[in-house]
């Protein structure tokens, strides 16, 4: 996927500009001492050059020695002031910064959860995830900023000693300029290599990290010593690692290859500066003093204008880096209405409405009318795969239509904002999320702000309250990650549904809430679901009709098409789909 961001100068000046925002103080400091640090710094090349010098005539003159100790002292005051300015960067970096950097952390997973769910199912939207993820992680925007930042201050050290090198001699200064011209190349062309290696292995990269996780998350242990796949999964892991690193291995022998070449280029014509240096020694233009002070100030010159030049090549390499976050936040959000919605959902219609996952050309709902009542009770059944949870998603608008109508109110559902929206719902799905937080958290979460509900009647309601008590109360840490509390796949379930019951929302949705729960206990839970969820609006769906006689309308589903609605009574007379299903489930509730 190509970069929308643009050149190096547009991601530097997003880099700059995000930086000020956030930390305008700090970033400041960095700069005015980076400045003050290069002046120091070429003056110190100055009093070095001078002190070299003048230790080669001390024999000869008071005044030399007078110069000599005035040069010494201000060569000290410049070192320890430049030391100390390193020691105050040093906490810059890494004590103020640190925390500052938390914004790119939360803007990045702000923006994930507001992109549209549908493309998150996407590859190469997770590729482009993947890599901003990265960015963050490696601090890509400070680098950004900072490589250019750096920029500044090396060109002010360099023209200094260029200044003064040009003092002994011009074919110096450019010598030293040639001497290190091939290394930044090659380090420009190792740059690009590198970032298309990163982009090519991305995928590779994320299924080695899956892979490594389903090796050793406990999940995945107990069917690994049953079906004995671990050495599948090894080899599996290894040979993707064996393929990254074979590959690795062509670009790192090509990178040492540019490298050394670059490197004996550098020594030859550093050889090459020393042979001229003696020249002028020997032709008297300059004394054996001025000539150590010579080569000092040209190894320095030649330093500098690598780094100068290592930091351009660098520059461009940290700037694609960078991109691939910038470009992701690029990526547009999910379509979000204008409409704040401030008095509840009393209707929502859907109408011919139809919908399929990319690359897949069969719709999962196909054609679907549906009217959902403020305090009804709807129970979607069908078979799995029939188009439930897809249609339940749909009535979520976390998917939009891709033919037909949804309105809500009256009014298209895309009219509404997405988060006043999705604030009248609750969900339990079937696959909920296990947080490795306390008990009492577990269900809070769906409401953290308001404590204020007896959370003792939410655990009392599904069956939670004994599960509490053995494990020594709502602080235990659940999940055997940070604690040692573990619960099964039902009670796991029956805290799911006591969180989508915590946060009081008007209408609830049930996604095969209780399919890791016996039927007659789920029939049990839910019927007392039902009572505390009296007056709300709840949409239960399932493949088993357990609480179907008390639904206000009853909707099944087969091959993603709604092919029956009405009551239970309405239903069994109408020997369907749904009396097929009845018969087939009936005796788990008699």
């Amino acid at each position: 996927m190509k970069s929308k961001s643009g050149s190096n100068v547009v991601t530097i000046q997003k880099a700059t500009k995000d930086l000020f925002e956030i930390m305008p103080g700090i970033v400041t400091v960095k700069i005015v001492i980076g400045i003050v640090s290069a002046l120091i710094a070429v003056l110190n090349v100055n009093l070095l050059a001078d002190i070299i010098d003048y230790a080669g005539r001390l024999i000869n003159s008071e005044q030399v020695k007078k110069d000599f100790i005035i040069s010494v002292t201000g060569y000290v005051l410049c070192y320890v002031v430049l030391q100390m300015s390193s020691v105050v960067m040093y906490y810059i970096d890494n004590i103020l910064i640190i925390p500052k950097m938390e914004h790119f952390h939360h803007r990045l997973s702000e923006h994930l959860v507001n992109i549209s769910l549908e493309v998150t199912h996407n590859p190469q939207i997770q590729n482009m995830f993947w890599r901003a993820k990265d960015a963050i992680y490696q601090d890509r925007i400070m680098s950004v900023f900072m490589t250019a930042f750096h920029i500044v201050p090396i060109m002010i050290q360099l023209a200094g000693t260029m200044m003064i090198l040009y003092g002994y001699s011009l074919s110096l200064v450019i010598l030293a300029f040639m001497s290190v011209f091939p290394s930044a190349m090659v380090s420009f062309w190792i740059g690009r290599k590198e970032y298309r290696f990163s982009v090519e292995q991305t995928q590779t990269s994320r299924l080695s990290a899956y892979l490594w996780e389903i090796m050793t998350k406990k999940e995945t242990i107990r069917e690994n010593r049953i079906y004995n796949f671990g050495d599948y999964l090894k080899k599996y892991f290894f040979d993707v690692q064996h393929k990254v690193l074979k590959t690795r291995k062509k670009l790192l022998i090509k990178e040492d290859a540019g490298r050394n070449l670059a490197e004996l280029l550098k020594n030859s014509l550093y050889i090459l500066a020393l042979i001229s240096a003696i020249g002028l020694v020997r032709k008297d233009v300059i004394t054996v003093g001025m000539f150590a002070a010579c080569i000092g100030v040209f190894t320095t010159m030649q330093g500098k204008a690598s780094d100068l030049f290592s930091y351009f090549s660098e520059i461009d390499n940290i700037c694609k880096y960078a991109d691939d976050y910038y470009d992701f936040l690029d990526f547009p959000k999910d379509k979000s209405g204008t409409v704040k919605m401030e008095d509840g959902i009393k209707r929502i219609e859907l109408k011919n409405v139809s919908y399929s996952y990319q690359n897949n050309q069969k719709y999962a709902v196909e054609n679907v009318d549906l009217t959902v009542d403020k305090g009804q009770l709807i129970v979607i059944v069908g078979e799995n795969g029939s188009g439930k949870t897809t249609l339940s998603k749909l009535i979520l608008g976390l998917y939009k239509p891709q033919t037909g109508s949804l309105f809500v109110n009256g009014m298209p559902q895309s009219d509404f904002q997405n988060t006043s929206y999705l604030q009248n719902f609750s969900i339990a799905i079937q696959s909920f999320e296990r947080y490795a937080i306390s008990l009492a958290d577990n269900v809070l979460i769906s409401n953290i702000n308001n404590r204020t509900l007896n959370i003792d009647s939410f655990f009392s309601m599904c069956d939670l309250s004994e599960i509490r008590d053995r494990l020594g109360g709502y602080d235990t840490m659940l999940g055997i990650e940070f604690g040692d509390a573990d619960l099964s796949g039902g009670e796991w379930q029956r805290v799911a549904l006591a969180r989508a019951m915590y946060k009081n929302a008007d209408i609830i949705v049930l996604d095969e809430p209780t399919s890791a729960i016996d039927p007659l206990l789920e029939f049990d839970l839910l019927n007392r679901f039902l009572e505390i969820a009296e007056e709300r609006t709840c949409i239960v769906i399932s493949h088993r009709i357990g609480m179907c006689k008390k639904a206000d309308k009853i909707v099944v589903m087969d091959n993603g098409k709604i092919v029956e609605q009405g009551t239970h009574d309405f239903l069994i007379h109408n020997h369907g789909k749904y009396y097929e299903l009845w018969l087939a489930q009936s005796k788990w509730y008699h």
